[in-house]
């Protein structure tokens, strides 16, 4: 199956690199910014909303023979915090192919991205691209059915949503680690050696940036979710567990540093934000997030509360993810 996956995005790669510089490209446009006819909701969401919509888009244009841009340059532009791993998709090196183009459709898939699982490949390229040379998607959900369905019809062989999501992101991502968390890097890594397994810790309330979100949780759960992951920790065979704690809370992660806890707990006190409501966001709280995201991605489970974060962080690297409540 791995091999499979990797031979049908290795063939896709060299079909796009042989049209690289031709005048006749098509184009298919994840885009972090919507149509000026949406006043109320100008961007795409948070890291994790963003990050679905990439790995859908993605899968749209490999299966309509497109090739694959990113627009993301809000808050900061992606290549501050993500490099092209084997696959170029930076829209500068298309905006020369892209700006000759007569022929453009934006499509808005927000809060309406079932469509896509009801439609074929062929579908989706007459009916909703039209067959625009250059389509401008905006999406937010893990529309991934239609992939799915493709492999296993065209390879005989079953493909797992999270194998996908896996192999996608290392296909399309490298991070960019920045000297700021070096020395929480380090951290992490001396508390990894020190145990047999690294469970990460994620408790979502929604707190900061002068907002709250009541769908999400209260800071004050942030030992009822310790001790959950201890527990789950012990179920799963592990002996001499760690686990890494991060929340938007500040007042959740002075407790967890304030307190005594059975096992190595590791947290950083660093100010957290919010992608999607920061407004005018700040530099390091925007690489705050994707540290914290690459290094939840890279713990051996992951337990978390409400929230796409975790979850995606989960399926990014592979993980086994639980929700406490």
């Amino acid at each position: 199956m791995a091999n499979s996956l990797d031979q049908f995005l290795c063939d896709y790669n060299a079909k796009i690199s042989e049209t690289r510089k031709s005048d006749d490209q098509r184009f298919l446009i994840y885009s972090v910014k919507r149509h000026e006819v949406f006043s109320q909701s100008r961007l795409v969401g948070g890291l994790a909303d963003r990050l679905k919509g990439i790995v859908a888009s993605f899968c749209l244009a490999t299966l309509t023979d497109r090739r694959f841009v990113i627009e993301w340059d809000t808050p900061f532009d992606l290549t501050h915090n993500f490099k092209p791993s084997q696959y170029d998709w930076l829209f500068s090196n298309a905006r020369k192919f892209i700006l000759q183009t007569m022929s453009v459709m934006h499509v808005d898939m927000i809060d309406r991205s079932e469509l896509v699982d009801k439609l074929t490949p062929e579908k989706i390229e007459s009916e909703v691209f039209g067959g625009a040379n250059v389509v401008i998607l905006n999406i937010n959900s893990p529309r991934v059915q239609m992939f799915l369905n493709h492999f296993t019809e065209n390879y005989n062989t079953d493909l797992a949503f999270n194998h996908l999501f896996t192999t996608v992101f290392k296909f399309l991502f490298n991070f960019v680690e920045k000297p700021t968390f070096a020395e929480s890097r380090a951290a992490i890594r001396e508390v990894r050696e020190a145990s047999d397994m690294l469970v990460g810790v994620h408790l979502r309330t929604g707190a900061g940036n002068g907002w709250k979100d009541p769908g999400l949780d209260d800071w004050q759960n942030y030992s009822k979710v310790l001790e959950y992951a201890f527990e789950h920790a012990r179920e799963s065979g592990a002996k001499d567990p760690s686990f890494y704690f991060i929340s938007d809370s500040v007042e959740a992660r002075n407790k967890v540093l304030a307190e005594s806890w059975p096992h190595r707990v590791h947290c950083d006190l660093f100010t957290p934000t919010h992608m999607d409501r920061s407004g005018e966001a700040d530099i390091e709280g925007n690489d705050l997030t994707y540290h914290e995201f690459q290094m939840l991605s890279s713990t051996d489970r992951i337990v978390s509360g409400q929230g796409g974060f975790a979850a995606l962080a989960a399926q990014m690297g592979g993980k086994p993810f639980l929700r406490y409540v």
